[in-house]
């Protein structure tokens, strides 16, 4: 299936359209929209947090940069204590939800607690666990299974595209922010992890324990965002 696919896949401006329509528009538009909420509270958490734990809780820098390497571990242990031997065993949408749920916790410490290193402890801990089972990994699951093999690179790319200009512009606003108050940054990352969670509860695929075949059938479709379209693009001589 790979093989024939990558033997005529070209990213032309009909690669783009054929994502554009249905029944793509939807699996571009929910993993854009979830990973996209949570890439603005992942990326800001990246930039700032040492400067945060700094500045508003009164850390050194020593222990501030440490701890955000702790959560960078925690999140590889997540990936591979749960998300790896798991993920094709167990419902994924509940696994997506608890993952995601104890990342919503932890921005909640930030947002209703004064920063101290019990609360900074706390957050690190919570969200590098759950970022190990959550939106990251699941979007790098479900981006590989919810498009067919000749147009898989050219939505992963866009919706890259998407997200990282996206952050970029969010970056900008996120000092001003912070000089309203940290509680306030804090309310509104939790409301962009709330939002991400949401688009996940109702709209993530259950593809635990299928194979390619099931994935893309190429006679029958069935299911809402997990299968592929059935026309396949004309072989060209």
């Amino acid at each position: 299936m790979w093989e024939q696919a990558t033997a005529r896949a070209t990213v032309t401006l009909a690669s783009f359209k054929e994502l554009t329509a249905r029944p793509l528009v939807g699996p571009l538009l929910f993993l854009a929209g979830m990973y996209g909420l949570w890439n603005l509270m992942a990326g800001t958490n990246g930039f700032y947090l040492p400067f945060i734990l700094r500045t508003v809780g009164g850390q050194g820098q020593a222990l501030s940069v440490g701890l955000q390497a702790l959560s960078f571990l925690l999140v590889g242990l997540g990936l591979v204590c749960v998300f790896m031997p798991f993920v094709d065993r167990t419902n994924q949408k509940r696994m997506f939800m608890v993952g995601a749920v104890l990342q919503i916790v932890a921005l909640l410490l930030f947002a209703l607690f004064p920063l101290g290193l019990a609360v900074a402890i706390g957050y690190v801990v919570l969200l590098g666990v759950g970022g190990g089972f959550s939106q990251q990994p699941f979007f790098q699951l479900w981006s590989g299974e919810m498009f067919p093999t000749h147009l898989r690179s050219t939505a992963q790319g866009l919706m890259f595209a998407i997200v990282r200009i996206g952050l970029g512009i969010w970056s900008f606003f996120v000092p001003a922010i912070s000089k309203s108050g940290f509680h306030t940054l804090a309310w509104i990352l939790t409301g962009f992890l709330v939002a991400s969670a949401l688009l996940g509860l109702f709209f993530a695929p259950s593809n635990a324990g299928k194979s390619l075949d099931e994935l893309h059938p190429e006679e029958q479709r069935t299911g809402r965002f997990s299968r592929a379209p059935l026309r396949e693009p004309a072989e060209t001589s």
